[in-house]
C-alpha cells in the first residue's frame, strides 16, 4: 500500500523496489516483497547504512566528485540479487482482503478518506 501511495503522491510509477540493509539477507522477505508489489525487487547491499555513510564522507573529502560517482562505485562494488514476482493471483487476492479489512468505516460507506 505504501508503494501505491508513494507513486500517487510523486505522480511517478516505479519499475521495482531496491531494498538495502540487513533485511535483504532474508530471501523469503525479498521474494514476498516482490510478490506483494507485483514488481521486481533488487536486493543489495546488506550494509546500506554504513556504505551510505562512507560515501557521504568520501564526497565531503573530495574522493568522489558527486553522488552520481559514489553511486556508480557502490553499484560496481556490491552484488545485487534480483527477485521477480511470483504467484500473483494469490497475492492480489490477499491484498484485496487486506484493503477491505483495513478500510475505515467512512471509506466503506463510499466516502473519501
Amino acid at each position: 500500500r505504501v508503494l501505491e501511495w508513494t507513486e500517487q503522491l510523486s505522480r511517478q510509477s516505479f519499475n521495482g523496489l531496491h531494498m538495502v540493509g540487513g533485511g535483504i539477507q532474508n530471501r523469503l522477505l525479498c521474494q514476498w516483497t516482490a510478490n506483494s508489489i507485483g514488481k521486481p525487487v533488487w536486493a543489495g547491499p546488506a550494509e546500506g547504512s554504513a556504505i551510505g555513510n562512507m560515501a557521504v564522507q568520501w564526497m565531503a573529502s573530495g574522493a568522489f566528485k558527486d553522488i552520481w560517482e559514489a553511486r556508480k562505485v557502490i553499484r560496481d562494488s556490491f552484488p545485487v540479487t534480483d527477485y521477480e514476482p511470483k504467484d500473483r493471483p494469490i497475492w492480489e487476492e490477499a491484498y484485496g482482503r487486506f484493503i477491505r479489512l483495513t478500510a475505515s468505516p467512512k471509506s466503506q460507506a463510499g466516502s473519501e478518506v
